[in-house]
Protein backbone atom coordinates (compact mmCIF):
# COMPACT_ATOMS: atom_id res chain seq x y z
CA UNK A 1 0.00 0.00 0.00
CA UNK A 2 1.36 3.40 -0.90
CA UNK A 3 2.21 6.03 1.70
CA UNK A 4 0.06 8.64 3.31
CA UNK A 5 -1.12 11.61 1.25
CA UNK A 6 -2.41 15.04 2.20
CA UNK A 7 -4.61 16.83 -0.33
CA UNK A 8 -4.34 20.13 1.48
CA UNK A 9 -5.89 19.59 4.90
CA UNK A 10 -4.71 22.44 7.08
CA UNK A 11 -7.32 22.96 9.79
CA UNK A 12 -8.19 19.81 11.69
CA UNK A 13 -11.18 21.60 13.26
CA UNK A 14 -12.87 21.18 9.88
CA UNK A 15 -14.28 17.70 9.21
CA UNK A 16 -12.38 16.46 6.17
CA UNK A 17 -13.48 14.19 3.36
CA UNK A 18 -11.43 11.03 2.97
CA UNK A 19 -10.69 9.69 -0.52
CA UNK A 20 -10.81 5.91 -1.00
CA UNK A 21 -10.69 5.54 -4.76
CA UNK A 22 -11.37 7.00 -8.17
CA UNK A 23 -14.03 5.17 -10.20
CA UNK A 24 -15.15 5.10 -13.81
CA UNK A 25 -18.82 4.64 -12.89
CA UNK A 26 -21.01 4.02 -9.87
CA UNK A 27 -20.96 0.44 -8.56
CA UNK A 28 -24.08 -1.67 -8.50
CA UNK A 29 -25.81 -1.72 -5.14
CA UNK A 30 -25.12 0.17 -1.95
CA UNK A 31 -21.70 1.60 -1.23
CA UNK A 32 -19.75 -0.07 1.59
CA UNK A 33 -18.74 1.49 4.88
CA UNK A 34 -15.42 3.27 5.24
CA UNK A 35 -12.51 2.80 7.63
CA UNK A 36 -14.26 4.61 10.49
CA UNK A 37 -17.61 2.92 9.84
CA UNK A 38 -18.92 5.93 7.90
CA UNK A 39 -20.99 5.35 4.78
CA UNK A 40 -19.08 6.04 1.58
CA UNK A 41 -20.57 8.36 -1.00
CA UNK A 42 -19.70 9.41 -4.54
CA UNK A 43 -18.68 12.85 -5.78
CA UNK A 44 -18.57 13.63 -9.50
CA UNK A 45 -15.36 15.37 -10.56
CA UNK A 46 -15.84 16.02 -14.28
CA UNK A 47 -16.33 12.57 -15.87
CA UNK A 48 -14.87 10.48 -13.04
CA UNK A 49 -16.24 9.64 -9.61
CA UNK A 50 -14.47 9.94 -6.28
CA UNK A 51 -15.50 7.52 -3.53
CA UNK A 52 -15.23 9.43 -0.26
CA UNK A 53 -16.21 9.27 3.38
CA UNK A 54 -16.95 12.06 5.85
CA UNK A 55 -14.57 11.62 8.78
CA UNK A 56 -14.10 13.62 11.95
CA UNK A 57 -10.31 13.69 11.60
CA UNK A 58 -7.57 12.14 9.46
CA UNK A 59 -6.78 8.53 10.47
CA UNK A 60 -3.68 7.75 12.48
CA UNK A 61 -0.79 6.07 10.72
CA UNK A 62 -1.01 2.69 12.43
CA UNK A 63 -1.56 -0.94 11.49
CA UNK A 64 -5.24 -0.97 12.44
CA UNK A 65 -6.00 2.08 10.29
CA UNK A 66 -4.04 0.66 7.35
CA UNK A 67 -6.01 -2.60 7.56
CA UNK A 68 -9.29 -0.68 7.82
CA UNK A 69 -8.41 1.39 4.74
CA UNK A 70 -7.50 -1.71 2.74
CA UNK A 71 -10.68 -3.47 3.85
CA UNK A 72 -12.81 -0.52 2.74
CA UNK A 73 -11.07 -0.36 -0.65
CA UNK A 74 -11.50 -4.13 -1.10
CA UNK A 75 -15.23 -3.95 -0.36
CA UNK A 76 -15.60 -1.14 -2.86
CA UNK A 77 -13.47 -2.89 -5.51
CA UNK A 78 -15.61 -6.03 -5.27
CA UNK A 79 -18.57 -4.02 -6.58
CA UNK A 80 -16.66 -2.09 -9.29
CA UNK A 81 -15.44 -2.96 -12.75
CA UNK A 82 -12.85 -0.15 -12.85
CA UNK A 83 -11.29 1.39 -9.72
CA UNK A 84 -8.03 3.14 -8.81
CA UNK A 85 -7.25 3.00 -5.07
CA UNK A 86 -6.09 6.20 -3.38
CA UNK A 87 -3.15 6.36 -1.02
CA UNK A 88 -3.84 5.81 2.64
CA UNK A 89 -4.62 9.10 4.39
CA UNK A 90 -5.77 11.07 1.33
CA UNK A 91 -7.89 13.87 2.78
CA UNK A 92 -9.27 17.22 1.64
CA UNK A 93 -11.10 20.02 3.39
CA UNK A 94 -14.26 19.51 1.31
CA UNK A 95 -15.58 18.20 -2.00
CA UNK A 96 -14.58 21.34 -3.87
CA UNK A 97 -10.96 21.13 -2.77
CA UNK A 98 -10.88 17.42 -3.61
CA UNK A 99 -12.12 17.97 -7.16
CA UNK A 100 -9.67 20.83 -7.64
CA UNK A 101 -6.85 18.47 -6.68
CA UNK A 102 -8.08 15.75 -9.06
CA UNK A 103 -8.99 17.92 -12.06
CA UNK A 104 -5.46 18.39 -13.52
CA UNK A 105 -4.99 14.61 -13.49
CA UNK A 106 -8.14 13.53 -15.31
CA UNK A 107 -6.38 12.27 -18.45
CA UNK A 108 -4.14 9.95 -16.41
CA UNK A 109 -7.17 8.67 -14.49
CA UNK A 110 -9.12 7.91 -17.67
CA UNK A 111 -6.21 5.96 -19.17
CA UNK A 112 -5.58 3.99 -15.98
CA UNK A 113 -9.27 3.18 -15.49
CA UNK A 114 -9.42 1.74 -19.00
CA UNK A 115 -6.35 -0.37 -18.21
CA UNK A 116 -7.65 -1.86 -14.95
CA UNK A 117 -11.25 -2.47 -16.07
CA UNK A 118 -12.36 -6.00 -15.27
CA UNK A 119 -8.98 -6.89 -13.75
CA UNK A 120 -7.48 -7.77 -10.38
CA UNK A 121 -3.91 -7.31 -9.19
CA UNK A 122 -1.82 -10.40 -8.53
CA UNK A 123 1.53 -10.02 -6.78
CA UNK A 124 4.49 -12.33 -7.35
CA UNK A 125 7.58 -12.53 -5.11
CA UNK A 126 10.59 -14.22 -6.68
CA UNK A 127 13.21 -15.93 -4.51
CA UNK A 128 16.25 -17.98 -5.43
CA UNK A 129 16.08 -21.64 -4.52
CA UNK A 130 19.69 -21.43 -3.28
CA UNK A 131 20.13 -18.44 -1.00
CA UNK A 132 23.88 -18.34 -1.60
CA UNK A 133 23.60 -18.26 -5.38
CA UNK A 134 25.42 -15.27 -6.89
CA UNK A 135 23.57 -12.70 -8.93
CA UNK A 136 23.49 -13.57 -12.61
CA UNK A 137 23.62 -9.94 -13.70
CA UNK A 138 26.62 -8.15 -12.21
CA UNK A 139 26.32 -4.41 -11.55
CA UNK A 140 28.10 -1.97 -13.80
CA UNK A 141 30.70 0.53 -12.57
CA UNK A 142 29.50 4.01 -11.75
CA UNK A 143 29.47 6.36 -14.77
CA UNK A 144 31.57 9.52 -14.92
CA UNK A 145 30.15 12.43 -12.94
CA UNK A 146 29.65 14.54 -16.06
CA UNK A 147 29.32 14.04 -19.78
CA UNK A 148 26.66 12.69 -22.07
CA UNK A 149 28.52 10.88 -24.82
CA UNK A 150 27.55 7.53 -26.37
CA UNK A 151 29.54 5.57 -23.77
CA UNK A 152 27.76 7.24 -20.86
CA UNK A 153 24.38 6.76 -22.50
CA UNK A 154 25.17 3.10 -23.07
CA UNK A 155 26.16 2.60 -19.43
CA UNK A 156 23.01 4.40 -18.27
CA UNK A 157 20.85 2.16 -20.46
CA UNK A 158 22.64 -0.98 -19.27
CA UNK A 159 22.32 0.04 -15.64
CA UNK A 160 18.59 0.67 -16.10
CA UNK A 161 18.18 -2.74 -17.72
CA UNK A 162 19.96 -4.44 -14.82
CA UNK A 163 17.56 -2.77 -12.39
CA UNK A 164 14.76 -4.53 -14.27
CA UNK A 165 14.00 -8.05 -12.97
CA UNK A 166 13.69 -9.22 -16.57
CA UNK A 167 17.49 -9.07 -16.66
CA UNK A 168 17.38 -12.22 -14.50
CA UNK A 169 16.88 -15.24 -16.80
CA UNK A 170 14.70 -17.20 -14.38
CA UNK A 171 12.38 -14.23 -13.84
CA UNK A 172 12.21 -13.54 -17.56
CA UNK A 173 11.21 -17.14 -18.31
CA UNK A 174 8.33 -16.99 -15.84
CA UNK A 175 7.10 -13.62 -17.11
CA UNK A 176 7.25 -14.75 -20.73
CA UNK A 177 5.18 -17.83 -19.88
CA UNK A 178 2.55 -15.71 -18.11
CA UNK A 179 2.38 -12.97 -20.75
CA UNK A 180 -0.73 -14.30 -22.56
CA UNK A 181 -2.72 -13.99 -19.31
CA UNK A 182 -1.44 -10.56 -18.28
CA UNK A 183 -2.95 -7.19 -19.20
CA UNK A 184 -0.50 -5.01 -17.29
CA UNK A 185 2.80 -5.44 -15.46
CA UNK A 186 4.93 -3.55 -12.94
CA UNK A 187 8.33 -4.85 -11.81
CA UNK A 188 10.75 -4.20 -8.94
CA UNK A 189 14.26 -5.60 -8.48
CA UNK A 190 15.35 -6.50 -4.93
CA UNK A 191 18.74 -7.06 -3.37
CA UNK A 192 17.56 -8.81 -0.21
CA UNK A 193 18.51 -12.48 -0.67
CA UNK A 194 16.79 -14.77 -1.18
CA UNK A 195 14.18 -12.24 -2.48
CA UNK A 196 15.19 -11.04 -5.93
CA UNK A 197 12.09 -9.43 -7.45
CA UNK A 198 8.48 -8.41 -7.04
CA UNK A 199 6.13 -8.33 -10.00
CA UNK A 200 2.59 -6.97 -10.07
CA UNK A 201 0.21 -8.24 -12.72
CA UNK A 202 -3.19 -7.13 -13.91
CA UNK A 203 -5.21 -10.23 -14.67
CA UNK A 204 -8.77 -10.45 -15.96
CA UNK A 205 -11.08 -11.76 -13.26
CA UNK A 206 -12.17 -14.68 -15.40
CA UNK A 207 -8.51 -15.71 -15.93
CA UNK A 208 -7.39 -15.85 -12.29
CA UNK A 209 -7.62 -19.61 -11.87
CA UNK A 210 -5.65 -20.26 -15.04
CA UNK A 211 -3.10 -17.62 -14.03
CA UNK A 212 -2.42 -19.29 -10.67
CA UNK A 213 -1.88 -22.64 -12.35
CA UNK A 214 0.41 -21.06 -14.94
CA UNK A 215 2.52 -19.44 -12.19
CA UNK A 216 3.15 -22.80 -10.54
CA UNK A 217 4.09 -24.49 -13.81
CA UNK A 218 6.32 -21.64 -15.00
CA UNK A 219 8.16 -21.40 -11.65
CA UNK A 220 8.94 -25.13 -11.68
CA UNK A 221 10.22 -24.94 -15.24
CA UNK A 222 12.39 -21.89 -14.50
CA UNK A 223 13.84 -23.27 -11.25
CA UNK A 224 12.81 -20.31 -9.11
CA UNK A 225 10.56 -19.98 -6.07
CA UNK A 226 7.54 -17.77 -6.77
CA UNK A 227 5.03 -16.82 -4.09
CA UNK A 228 1.73 -15.58 -5.47
CA UNK A 229 -0.77 -13.46 -3.54
CA UNK A 230 -4.04 -11.80 -4.44
CA UNK A 231 -6.34 -10.89 -5.90
CA UNK A 232 -5.91 -7.32 -4.68
CA UNK A 233 -7.32 -3.98 -5.75
CA UNK A 234 -4.93 -2.56 -8.37
CA UNK A 235 -2.75 -0.54 -5.98
CA UNK A 236 0.34 -0.88 -8.18
CA UNK A 237 -1.48 0.40 -11.26
CA UNK A 238 -2.92 3.62 -9.92
CA UNK A 239 -0.95 6.43 -11.58
CA UNK A 240 1.29 8.60 -9.46
CA UNK A 241 -1.27 11.36 -9.88
CA UNK A 242 -3.73 9.54 -7.60
CA UNK A 243 -3.32 11.30 -4.23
Amino acid sequence: MRGRSDLGLRDEAVSPVYLYAVLAEAPAGALPSGLAGERMRLVACADILAAIGDVTSPPGLDAASLRAHDGAVRRLAAACSALLPARFGSVALDEGQLCEALRPRLAAFRDALRTVRGCEQMTLRFSRLETGAPSRSAPLPEPPAAGGGPGTRYLDARRASLDDPRALPEVRRVLDALAPLVRGERRERHDRPPLIASVYHLVARESLEGYRSAVESAARAAGVRVTSSGPWPPYAFAPDEVP
